[in-house]
């Protein structure tokens, strides 16, 4: 049975503040109401205190969240995730939306990118468990565990003291005399007003805040929740002092949480979070935060300072003076830092899944120093750290014009060369190889051939040359590239380049980002062909652009099927959902069709018919024989006719509509889109631009693509003081 077939929606806090008034008026009226309603809360802790309002007001029962989160727990279907019914209308809460920008880098000066600003606040839709077609699996929705310290012989005591500790650190100003845990939540309560414009709680209300916050570590048991009456305040005025009652309770439940290592607030289900990758996680011992990690050059030696002790203080290091940071991968990197007549170095990789991501330490006389036993203890894990890894304040054109950058264009050159062979290899590295080494290289596997010239000081670039000049396959380089410390971006054109690897399939080789293949100089079509997703999820609300993402890929291999599946899953609007399939797929039967085998909402259903330009009557015929449920069709046609229940009744029935045959093919129809308004799809401006390119910290940073690329042109270019 359908629970909600007619969609909710705000256009304005007026709108919002309407409707709980009218719900108020009638669901908040007498003590008991009131009560049910704050216990009926605590399944949407999560949520902001208004959201808890409003999904107290829409009457659902259990844990809610948007489809797509949904889709994250197992359903009691082996193999399948729960999934909203397709004929719902989910209730709509206020969500953050987030959007990437740049912020000065406190770590290493510059800028870093951050994809955790919140820009702006947007109506999401969320639906209640009661609206699944799949429900949930045994044991897939986790309840909450009470800590065993807080339900123990000594639990009230350790009660006592965590709340102890929550009001001293949130509110100012002296404290209640005694040990009375509900008085001191109480008192805090009235010391956390929701807004500067709203009253304080009344006493009944901030010992019920208090109530709330005991209830839910299992410390109410034998204290009752105190009566109010909202009958004598106005409807408005009802549902605000639910909020100013609701927005303390979750605050305060948040500060007990962390106290005693417990998310107090957090839902039984999987939640997508917003996060930050401006800080470091506080279970993490390594220092560097995701976005500033991201923006270091593979490679190179960034140099930060000289710093202050106070200074390295607040960057979560100890140190005074000068320090260093060079990442080697993805995930890994190593930070080094003077600290008075010595330098502490340290290996941490944000992936590792022990050791609270650190690798390895050291301790050297200087900060030169440091960067060579860097080399030494960690060439076998990383061949790519050489001795010559420039310090990026140091120009390219004048770091170390012999020695071994001269020895690395000789055997960049002879790569390049067809007299290639191990021998000369050999021959060309001299003492740089013991006997052992000599011997080794000769039957050296690629990994090994690449460690090998990694601990002989050969960079990564070079490395690369050898091994594809030695025949290395091309599934074996994909995998060596990353621990050679290549960039994302270059190793795709490497693969491309020197392998004849195509662009899409070099990326799906490495398991590249969008991001990382537009810097790579992929286009969109090849982009939407391995990683439509990148693209869909930052597209916003404009159908045309929808029209050319969904278009392309209709003509880069994907099929009807796959590509109504991701507009289903990111299209914002009906609008632009309507969009992709009209471009992607010509047939209105086949697209209509399509789209109700993949359950698609009927509001993007009614708009997909109005882009096709069919009549109510022609669509609930397509659909009729397609098989779709009857409340889909009736939901529908109730969006095509604007809820006229004449209109839908005469769509059903087929009058005012001429004979004909309707029919549609079970088997789903290949596009034919070629150009969309004008545009060439497949190197489409508007779908790149929504895909930023990475960051990069490092002052004037060469063109890594030129490392990897015969002719060895960056080498001359050096010798001659050239910047390119």
């Amino acid at each position: 049975m359908v629970r909600q077939i007619r969609p909710i929606s705000f256009d304005s806090f007026a709108a919002m503040a309407g409707y709980l008034d009218r719900w108020a008026a009638v669901a908040l009226t007498n003590p008991e109401q009131w009560q049910a309603a704050l216990v009926d809360s605590h399944a949407w802790l999560d949520f902001a205190p208004r959201n808890q309002a409003l999904l107290l007001s829409y009457g659902i029962n259990g844990p809610a969240a948007g489809a797509e989160t949904w889709r994250l727990v197992p359903s009691s279907e082996p193999g399948r995730p729960c999934a909203v019914r397709a004929d719902e209308h989910g209730y709509p809460v206020r969500v953050p939306i987030t959007t990437s920008g740049v912020e000065p880098d406190p770590f290493v000066g510059g800028t870093r990118p951050t994809r955790a600003v919140v820009e702006r606040w947007e109506w999401r839709q969320v639906f209640s468990i009661d609206q699944l077609a799949r429900r949930p699996g045994p044991g897939t929705l986790t309840p909450l565990v009470i800590p065993d310290e807080l339900t123990g012989p000594d639990g009230t005591a350790v009660f006592t003291s965590a709340v102890t500790r929550v009001v001293t650190a949130t509110v100012r100003g002296r404290l209640p005399k005694g040990t009375d845990p509900y008085r001191m939540l109480a008192d805090a309560a009235g010391r956390l007003p929701r807004s500067a414009d709203r009253p304080e709680l009344i006493p009944t209300l901030r010992e019920q805040v208090a109530w709330l916050v005991a209830e839910r570590v299992d410390h109410a048991d034998g204290i009752e929740l105190p009566s109010f009456d909202p009958s004598q305040i106005k409807p408005r005025e009802r549902w605000q002092r639910l909020v100013d009652v609701l927005d303390p309770a979750r605050r305060l439940t948040a500060a007990l949480g962390s106290v005693v290592g417990v998310d107090l607030v957090r839902s039984s289900i999987p939640r997508m979070q917003v996060i930050d990758d401006r800080v470091v996680p506080a279970n993490r011992r390594h220092r560097l935060p995701a976005a500033t990690l991201d923006g270091l050059p593979v490679g190179q030696w960034v140099t930060v300072g000289p710093y202050t002790a106070n200074e390295w203080l607040a960057r979560g290091e100890l140190g005074s003076g000068k320090g260093a940071f060079l990442r080697l991968n993805k995930t890994a990197y190593v930070v080094a830092v003077e600290n008075g007549d010595q330098t502490q170095w340290r290996l941490e990789d944000v992936a590792a899944r022990t050791g609270n991501g650190r690798l390895a330490t050291g301790t050297s006389r200087s900060l030169d120093d440091a960067r060579r036993d860097v080399v030494h203890a960690l060439a076998g894990r990383y061949p790519a750290i050489t001795t010559d890894t420039p310090l990026v304040a140091t120009p390219a054109a004048t770091i170390n014009r012999g020695g071994t950058m001269q020895l690395d264009h000789d055997i960049a050159t002879l790569a390049d060369s067809d007299t290639y062979s191990r021998d000369q290899i050999i021959e060309r590295l001299g003492d740089r190889l013991t006997d052992d080494d000599r011997t080794r290289l000769v039957t050296a596997d690629p990994q090994q051939l690449a460690r090998m010239l990694g601990a002989a000081g050969i960079t990564a670039a070079t490395t690369v040359a050898v091994l594809h000049a030695d025949g290395c396959a091309v599934d074996d380089i994909a995998s060596l590239m990353p621990t050679l410390g290549v960039p994302m971006p270059s190793a795709i054109k490497v693969l491309n380049q020197r392998w004849d690897v195509p662009m899409v399939e070099a990326a799906r080789m490495m398991s590249a980002t969008g991001a990382e293949m537009r810097e790579a100089g992929c286009n969109a079509a090849e982009i939407l062909a391995y990683r439509p997703e990148s693209v869909l999820e930052r597209l916003g609300r404009d159908p045309h652009l929808w029209e050319l993402a969904a278009g392309t890929m209709a003509t880069t291999g994907h099929t009807p099927a796959a590509v109504v599946s991701h507009l289903i899953q990111y299209a914002p609007t009906p609008e632009c959902f309507a969009a992709g399939i009209t471009a992607a797929i010509d047939d209105p039967a086949a697209g209509l069709a399509i789209a109700s085998q993949l359950r698609a909402q009927p509001d993007r259903l009614a708009a997909t018919a109005e882009r096709y330009g069919l009549a109510p009557g022609e669509t609930a015929s397509i659909l009729r024989e397609e098989g779709a449920p009857t409340a889909q069709i009736v939901a529908t046609l109730g969006a095509l006719c604007a809820y006229d229940d004449d209109a839908v009744q005469a769509a059903w029935r087929g009058d005012a509509l001429e004979p004909r045959e309707v029919g549609v093919e079970s088997t789903v129809r290949p596009g034919k889109v070629t150009t969309i308004g004008g545009n060439d799809i497949g190197t489409a401006a508007e779908l790149l631009a929504v895909l930023p390119l990475l960051v990069r910290m490092a002052a004037n940073p060469p063109e890594l693509f030129d490392l990897f690329l015969p002719p060895n042109q960056q080498f001359g270019l050096a010798l001659e003081g050239t910047k390119r």
